[in-house]
């Protein structure tokens, strides 16, 4: 008698375990499927003054690693400070974050960067990034390239200098705001205002025409400056353009949010679901 169970519970155990193989790798496969799907941002970082080596990596991991596919473009400070090596591979990528300091890349890098600009496609940038690839007026070395007007041209800013250092800057509202038919309501969503940024105030004014305020940042004794902006690129593309990113700005929550919904709306128009 066992011997004639054994046998028919053996198709029976034959089909459990197919059962179980395929619950087992259904939702792998799923999960890599997904992994796919996930539009492709690319973080480009040059820069040594606000640590952003540390600081963006790291935001990137708790606020945009769940939507995008990440990959990083970083370079060195002293010796090969100009190559920014993987920025030539920029078409690739659905939306590029950028925090750069005056480099110069090569030519072949600034140009497919420039050609993603062109297509269209989102863009994010902080902080330095207004004077990202400027030498102030100084040619490149050889083989390299620069974008003097990158700030008028694609961010609808206008950098002059900033104030002192060691300033606390107030971040508040832009008054104009509405008037500008600002999209400020999922941008702003979850950013408690007013906050302090630790990092010293940029002067961008003024901004041009196609911009929409979003945030100013005030000292005393002068007069406010935009510190978060969106404006449409030359190619058609979303920009959320900010010059906060200092340090400690990563360490406040109205700062990130900021920052996460901005690279949401920028690459679809939505901010992210609340950490």
């Amino acid at each position: 008698m066992r011997r004639v169970m054994n046998r028919l519970m053996a198709p029976a155990m034959w089909r459990f375990v197919v059962v179980l193989f395929v619950i087992a790798v259904i939702p792998v496969s799923a999960v890599a499927a997904a992994e796919v799907a996930k539009p492709r941002l690319l973080v480009v970082i040059a820069e040594k003054e606000y640590e952003t080596r540390e600081t963006l990596p790291a935001f990137a991991e708790a606020h945009l690693a769940d939507t995008f596919a990440i990959d990083y473009v970083t370079a060195a400070d002293e010796e090969g400070r100009n190559n920014l090596a993987g920025l030539e591979k920029a078409e690739d990528y659905d939306l590029i974050l950028v925090s750069v300091r005056r480099r110069a890349p090569k030519v072949e890098q600034l140009a497919a960067f420039r050609r993603y600009v062109a297509a269209g496609k989102p863009l994010v940038v902080i902080r330095t990034s207004c004077h990202a690839f400027s030498l102030r007026g100084e040619p490149p070395p050889e083989g390299h390239a620069v974008w003097e007007h990158f700030d008028t041209e694609v961010l609808g800013c206008h950098y002059a200098n900033h104030h002192k250092n060691g300033i606390v800057t107030t971040v508040e509202r832009d008054p104009n705001a509405a008037a500008a038919g600002s999209n400020a309501g999922p941008l702003l969503e979850g950013v408690t205002i007013p906050f302090a940024s630790g990092g010293s105030l940029y002067l961008v004014n003024p901004l041009t025409a196609a911009t929409r305020p979003l945030l100013v940042g005030t000292i005393d004794g002068k007069p406010a400056e935009p510190v978060a902006w969106t404006t449409t690129s030359p190619g058609g593309g979303r920009v959320f353009a900010t010059t906060l990113g200092h340090v400690s700005d990563f360490a406040n929550e109205s700062f990130c949010r900021l920052l996460a919904n901005g690279t949401a709306w920028a690459a679809a128009g939505a901010p992210l679901s609340k950490q």
